[in-house]
């Protein structure tokens, strides 16, 4: 399985720590499988979960924005969530922008977010270990964990109620972000490396 970091162009990046938490959604917004029956599994992101656990956060009387793509199957479903939640004061939307401009975005973050729904981190996470961004996502470690020696870093969540257990988390411990960023970066540099990973294939196929 290819699963490569770009740690050769990607140098990793100093931790913002913003004033306010801020968090990116690298995802386009796509997760009401029900609405789109010609899309698979590994299309829907679950940005409702998302949504809701940072509304969770937010409700609890914390500071944050949640910055998230205007692209998506399900773009007009999240806004009306956003909507009902009553959080669009917290919410910034990013238009398509090119990929270098994409990752001044994820340095200037405290925390990137991945998929939270039946797909699998993908370039996002590999980008933000890269540069040495912490990442909140369904992880699927119970099968990148069988594929690399350790499983993937980061924030792994599944329900809105984990993912505002985790922003609480990070609210609590100013430190925390920036030592799981740097587990980001070591991580990529180990096992996902463009050499590491031609090891891994050469290995796995001799």
């Amino acid at each position: 399985m290819l699963f490569i970091s770009n740690t050769v162009d990607i140098q990793p990046q100093r931790a913002p720590r913003n004033e306010r938490l801020t968090i990116l959604c690298g995802c386009r917004i796509v997760y009401r499988p029900d609405k789109h029956p010609a899309l698979g599994a590994i299309d829907f992101k679950g940005t409702d979960i998302l949504i809701k656990g940072f509304a969770q956060y937010i409700r609890s009387g914390e500071q944050g924005i949640l910055r998230l793509p205007r692209k998506g199957q399900d773009l007009d479903a999240a806004i009306t969530l956003i909507s009902d939640l009553g959080i669009e004061k917290h919410i910034d939307w990013l238009d398509a922008m090119p990929l270098a401009r994409f990752y001044q975005e994820m340095s200037a973050a405290d925390l990137v977010c991945d998929q939270f729904g039946t797909s699998f981190p993908g370039m996002v996470t590999t980008d933000a270990f890269a540069l040495g961004r912490p990442v909140m996502a369904k992880m699927r470690n119970e099968i990148f964990g069988k594929l690399f020696p350790e499983p993937l870093p980061g924030f792994d969540a599944v329900s809105p109620e984990q993912i505002c257990e985790h922003l609480m988390a990070i609210r609590k411990d100013s430190d925390l972000l920036e030592t799981v960023g740097q587990k980001s970066r070591n991580y990529a540099e180990k096992y996902l490396s463009p050499e590491a990973m031609a090891k891994n294939l050469l290995t796995t196929w001799r």
